[in-house]
């Protein structure tokens, strides 16, 4: 095996990712030898070999091997289509799932210039560029003033049963994105459209997997990981079991025809100008990314006076948990009128309806709690 930037006899041998083509110095001639799958042979003419290879060969690349004057290129049996394939999946999954979410036209496929020398791409080599999946920018309904610049990583591989090792790789590879974006031309175009007090750089790691599997919280399993360089940008972790919350919530909101929904933007303590201050809106801000609870405001179309308060949750129905959403509620509901419905994954009008009716009464506030129903959002039929 030869070491990646290596001198053997008179081969020298440079590896490089362009994520655009495949190129090759006009002295080497470019063969693939039938038979070795996905392998690449370089017939050697020169005593310099420059490759650059696309990402997805990189990160596929198992090692160099040289016979003779042959540059052999081993790889992972993911390479080819069925890694393009999967690529293409997990960033088409993640852009619906933004979408759902209010966040539209989304900027893909960013080449960012690396600005750091001591970042590494997968080769250990010095990066040149960093590929940003998916950027977005609003202006936060949770902080007056501030200007949210987004940086999304799609990742569609399967969970490892120990995720701590890919995990810290991804954040790795997103921290330094989130570093060269910080002094990059990109970040100075965005900012030309906007006027801001204030601006917060945020990278999401949102990672999935086609296995079907909805029920792994990967956001536990990787809870205790320390990461070596974290800078001050807050990064946001979406797996399998948060995107599929978040989705399932969006589909039965949209399946009530007779109201117009927002995401409801409770008072912050920062958020307090009166002049831009707004209690809904389309967009979800990040920070309910990693909530268990989705606030939504529902307005009658019919009656934009007749409002109601819809509280989702991600966990199960237990007695605390619905007592807690109950005097949520009652907080941040003040400024709307009608009923409030607090949604759980598997509420069960049988199994559960006596339990609400006993902690109602223990509220002791008989004109909020007779506002409050209970549903599945997931089962509808289990909570009639």
């Amino acid at each position: 095996m030869l070491p990646f930037g290596s001198t053997q006899k008179d081969f020298r041998v440079f590896f490089g990712i362009n994520t655009k083509n495949v190129y090759l110095c006009d002295d080497l001639e470019y063969k693939l030898r039938k038979g070795l799958g996905n392998d690449k042979i370089l017939q050697a003419n020169a005593l310099r070999y420059e490759v650059h290879l696309k990402e997805q060969e990189a990160i596929a690349l198992m090692e160099a091997v040289i016979e003779g004057k042959l540059l052999i290129f081993k790889y992972k049996k993911i390479m080819g289509e069925k890694s393009k394939k999967i690529g293409e999946y997990g960033e088409d999954y993640a852009e619906k799932f933004f979408n759902s979410v209010g966040w539209n036209s989304l900027s893909k496929g960013i080449e960012l210039k690396c600005s750091n020398e001591l970042h590494q791409n997968k080769n250990g080599n010095p990066s040149r560029t960093h590929g940003i999946d998916f950027l977005y920018t609003y202006q936060s309904p949770l902080v007056d003033g501030q200007l949210n610049n987004v940086i999304i990583s799609v990742k569609d591989q399967n969970y490892p049963n120990n995720p701590n090792t890919k995990f810290r790789e991804f954040m790795k590879e997103l921290i330094a994105m989130l570093e060269c974006y910080d002094c990059s031309e990109e970040k100075q175009k965005v900012l030309k459209n906007y006027r801001c007090n204030s601006i917060n750089d945020v990278g999401i790691l949102f990672w999935i997997n086609n296995t079907g599997k909805s029920d792994t919280d990967l956001i536990k399993s990787v809870s205790s990981v320390r990461l070596e360089d974290t800078r001050d940008n807050t990064i946001y972790l979406v797996d399998n079991r948060r995107a599929t919350f978040i989705l399932e919530v969006m589909k039965f909101i949209k399946t009530k025809n007779d109201f117009q929904y927002s995401f409801y933007y409770p008072l912050t303590g920062r958020n307090l100008n009166p002049q831009n201050r707004s209690n809904a809106g389309k967009i979800l801000p990040i920070e309910y990314l990693n909530s268990s609870v989705i606030p939504i405001k529902l307005e009658k179309k019919s009656n934009n006076k007749e409002i109601s308060l819809f509280l989702a949750t991600i966990d199960h129905f237990e007695a605390d948990e619905f007592m807690r959403l109950m005097g949520l509620a009652k907080d941040i509901s003040t400024n709307l009128v009608g009923e409030v419905i607090i949604a759980f994954p598997d509420y069960d009008q049988l199994k559960h309806s006596n339990v609400v009716n006993e902690l109602k009464q223990g509220f002791q506030d008989a004109d909020f709690t007779k506002t409050v129903s209970v549903i599945n959002y997931i089962n509808p039929i289990n909570a009639l």
